[in-house]
């Protein structure tokens, strides 16, 4: 087996183990696997493809956060999923796209289609852009989400059409979580590490909109990533 699996992420905000919830769900899930490892700030020059989150486990190095879980499952061995029923899985699959085909994209917009952005937002890529530059990265980065928002679509949407998006996608999951302890059974699985990351980077966000207001104002959503948070414990990037 080779050394210690090394997680980079995002760093966190907010009080969240980071502020991206892709590099979030990774660091759900191997906590929730018992799997050993150090989390790492990740550099976006090293990552593959220049995304995060990356791994590296010995010679390994691998980004996009679904290809790295099923690397896990397949090294570590799958503790989480290993037992699920095909009903199960279209269930968890299903939250799964939810969360990162369609609610992402209003939490991206939430974040960064504000007219008072730099201001709203402070601290929120902090620990991530070099202070010296970023009065200059930070419009850059800025300009270019948008046009990633605009080329998706949600971007072209008027505020609250946008937001009405997110908040149904927001209704669906709650529902279909109902008043189980977790997303697809009575234990965790990999499709809880998807959705407490969204749903705990939204309840997290400083700024508050539609998506937010809904999340800290639904006892079951609470209630949920409560029981996920004691799985969890605390965990944080480290260089050293």
């Amino acid at each position: 087996m080779p050394r210690m699996l090394e997680l980079y992420i995002s760093p966190g905000a907010w009080g969240t183990v980071s502020t991206s919830p892709f590099c979030a769900k990774v660091a759900a899930y191997v906590k929730l696997a018992g799997i050993e490892h150090k989390l790492r700030t990740a550099d976006f020059r090293k990552a593959p493809r220049g995304k995060i989150p990356y791994i590296r486990h010995g010679e390994t190095v691998m980004g996009d956060s679904t290809h790295i879980i099923d690397y896990l499952k397949t090294t570590f061995g799958d503790p989480l999923d290993a037992h699920l029923t095909a009903a199960q899985r279209a269930r968890g699959h299903l939250i799964k796209r939810t969360c990162e085909e369609s609610l992402y994209w209003v939490l991206v917009y939430s974040r960064w289609n504000r007219e008072d952005f730099p201001k709203a937002m402070k601290g929120y890529l902090a620990g991530l852009l070099p202070g010296a530059l970023r009065p200059l990265l930070l419009p850059m980065i800025h300009k270019k989400s948008l046009k990633q928002l605009a080329a998706q679509g949600t971007g072209r949407f008027a505020r609250a059409d946008a937001f009405q998006r997110g908040v149904d996608d927001l209704e669906a999951l709650a529902e279909t979580l109902g008043d189980g302890p977790f997303a697809v059974g009575d234990a965790p699985t990999s499709y809880d590490a998807t959705l407490y990351a969204w749903l705990d980077g939204i309840a997290a966000t400083q700024t508050d909109n539609p998506l937010t207001t809904f999340v800290r104002g639904h006892a079951g959503l609470q209630a949920y990533l409560e029981r996920v948070r004691a799985r969890l414990g605390a965990d944080a990037p480290s260089d050293g």
